[in-house]
């Protein structure tokens, strides 16, 4: 198995706290194991154990106030405290791959002496590692130092200060991790040339930012005929910008667009292809504007990408 689920350290939680409702939050990717982790942690027949069926895309994905209060303890798997709650366990899962010779491969491939390390919560406890052999190829690392949210050199999906506050001090960066979303993320956040490493395939490739900033102008073009707007929010902690979704509605009617506001749990295709408004501006993950907005069949953008489209 690839991960470390520190399950030892949920059985210390539910042996203190002696909770007798759970439920267990899992991203995508681990609700395979969904029931193995249940078994291990179901420790008597009076706890009961829930699984989240719903989408876990990150920390920002723990259920709003009233529904955490529906249980004893909220184990949350995969992603670093976000939005802090009395009763929510955040368990960081753990990547068992070798991370040296790959950081050593993609630091081939970079410019300049100074490289900004980034990488994700999987892979956060070999950071030292991959600053070590950074050292020991003759370069320099650099990385944004933690805090309270944020840990030393990790991006999230939504977020890419750990490239962002570093960017003048660097010649080039290094992610080391998996998929596109996140050195896709920092490519497009900095002006530098961003290397990905990717530990699980073993291939190295030089991130470029063209393709999306084409896609966020296809976006925009989809959507330059547009009537009327809904703007969408969830009741996710971490995904509510309350804030936003008014700035964003009350521009569209200056504008002269009719705007409405919309509330979901989850936003998919099947929930809004049939509802009766031209374009809808998602304010929520930005996931599921940038990964999944061809799956829609009517325009769907970001709220910076609608200011743009109306105050061009």
């Amino acid at each position: 198995m690839d991960y470390e689920l520190n399950i030892d350290k949920v059985k210390e939680e539910i042996k203190k706290k002696k909770p007798k409702k759970i439920l267990i939050q899992l991203p995508e990717g681990l609700k395979p194991r969904s029931r193995e982790i249940m078994k291990k942690l179901k420790n008597n027949k009076d706890l009961e154990i829930l699984l989240d069926g719903e989408a876990v895309y990150g920390a920002c994905c723990i259920p709003p106030e009233k529904e955490r209060e529906k249980y004893d303890l909220i184990v949350h798997f995969g992603h670093t405290e976000l939005v802090p709650s009395e009763n929510v366990l955040y368990v960081p899962v753990e990547s068992k791959k070798e991370v040296k010779e790959i950081t050593k491969k993609a630091l081939k491939e970079t410019e300049g002496e100074k490289i900004g390390l980034t990488t994700t919560t999987q892979h956060l406890h070999k950071l030292k590692e991959m600053k070590k052999t950074i050292k020991e190829e003759g370069n320099e690392p650099v990385t944004r130092k933690g805090d309270k949210y944020i840990r030393e050199g990790q991006v999230l999906g939504c977020c890419f200060i750990a490239a962002t506050d570093i960017q003048e001090k660097v010649d080039s960066f290094i992610f080391i991790g998996s998929g596109n979303f996140h050195p896709q993320g920092i490519a497009n956040s900095t002006n530098k040339k961003v290397i990905q490493g990717n530990p699980y395939n073993g291939e190295v490739r030089k991130i470029e930012k063209g393709k999306w900033m084409k896609e966020r102008e296809m976006r925009k073009d989809k959507a330059r005929n547009s009537e009327t707007f809904a703007v969408i929010e969830t009741p996710h902690p971490g995904q509510t910008h309350n804030k936003v979704t008014k700035e964003v509605t009350e521009k569209l009617r200056k504008k002269g667009k009719e705007a409405h506001i919309i509330r979901m749990n989850q936003i998919t295709p099947n929930k809004i292809n049939h509802l009766p408004f031209d374009a809808f501006i998602v304010n929520a993950c930005s996931r599921i504007v940038l990964d999944d907005w061809k799956n829609y069949e009517k325009p769907i953008l970001l709220p910076k990408e609608a200011e743009e489209l109306i105050e061009p």
